[in-house]
């Protein structure tokens, strides 16, 4: 990716970030499974896949299918594992939930608001635009300075993190607000840099 452009990718990047991301998943499976019956209705027509339980290919189409079976079972129940250490223990999630709401504590004192927002969607776009209202305060401040250097790198700095902010609110804008579109709308950004 592009510095500065944290949200213009080749459109091949779009569609693997569709197919694992923002995609929706019933949609997916059905391609999939569409894929994987039309394959077979190929190798059917031209005689390679037969439906004769003596047939080689029947075979291996079975050991595929219970295999599938095998692995949805340890998925589910990988998935059960991760959830349980997700919720914890009484007093970590205690801890989590203070550290969250000294979070937003912290965050409302310096946007200089009494309330922030409570979905994931409006939070970071309170916390964006409270950064774009703050780095255009920077931008002002060092506006009459005699410096040309250090002007120079903060509209720099400004430019690079406006930039950066104005494509995370783009994201927010065009998409549902719903968790997978927190995660889409922060996936190219760098706040380090």
């Amino acid at each position: 990716m592009s510095k500065g452009l944290p949200h213009r990718t080749r459109p091949s990047s779009r569609t693997l970030r569709w197919m694992l991301v923002a995609g929706n998943r019933v949609t997916l499976a059905g391609v999939l499974l569409g894929g994987v019956l039309l394959f077979a209705a190929v190798l059917t027509s031209i005689g390679i896949l037969s439906g004769r339980p003596s047939s080689p290919m029947y075979f291996l189409f079975s050991a595929f299918l219970g295999g599938n079976f095998t692995l949805i079972s340890v998925v589910l129940s990988i998935n059960q594992l991760v959830l349980s250490r997700e919720l914890g223990a009484p007093g970590e999630l205690r801890r989590r939930i203070e550290d969250a709401l000294e979070y937003r504590e912290d965050a409302q004192e310096r946007a200089d608001q009494s309330v922030a927002p409570v979905l994931p969607g409006s939070f970071l776009r309170f916390l964006h635009e409270t950064t774009e209202a703050r780095t255009e305060e920077l931008r002002e401040s060092v506006a009459d300075t005699l410096d040309d250097r250090l002007q120079n790198r903060v509209e720099t700095f400004a430019d690079n993190v406006l930039t950066d902010v104005k494509a995370v609110l783009q994201t927010l804008d065009t998409e549902p607000v719903q968790i997978f579109a927190v995660i889409e709308a922060t996936l190219g950004t760098n706040h380090a840099q």
